[in-house]
């Protein structure tokens, strides 16, 4: 299994995308700071014996060290909707949703940064386990693992 997570950076006001930046101080225009998380499954033509239901969350959102202008950090997000690998279907899975409930830094400042835990919950013929990635975030940039 292959788990993607991109930076999404989204100004409020008009809804546009840009995939640079959160707001720097000389500009007016709030942004929001989403995390876009991709998961695919390589199987190398072999067929699922049991489709796997994915639910995603993010968890232990921090803010780092910075000066005053900082957003509103949000330090757990449940991406609302399930999504499941069936046993012949080779698909890309995308957890977004530009809405203001999923960002994980709403107005957030370019100098705004942190770190949090991305949790993929599997669910196979009925058995539950889970996926923890931790990654580190920036008003800057895309984040890292």
């Amino acid at each position: 299994m292959n788990i993607n997570k991109n930076s999404i950076f989204i100004h409020t006001f008009n809804g546009s995308s840009t995939t640079t930046h959160c707001q720097y101080p000389s500009e007016t225009e709030p942004t929001h700071l989403f995390i876009k998380v991709e998961v695919s499954l390589h199987r190398q033509d072999k067929e699922l014996l049991y489709p796997i239901k994915l639910n995603a969350k993010i968890r232990d959102v921090t803010l780092g060290g910075s000066d005053a202008f900082v957003g509103t950090i949000i330090k757990s997000v449940d991406y609302p909707d399930s999504y499941t690998f069936h046993k012949n279907l080779s698909e890309k899975i995308t957890f977004y949703y530009p809405s203001s409930s999923y960002a994980i830094d709403r107005e957030c400042r370019n100098t705004d940064s942190g770190t949090g835990n991305l949790i993929i919950e599997l669910t196979v013929n009925g058995n539950k386990s889970q996926f923890k990635q931790g990654f580190s975030w920036s008003g800057a940039s895309n984040i890292t693992k």
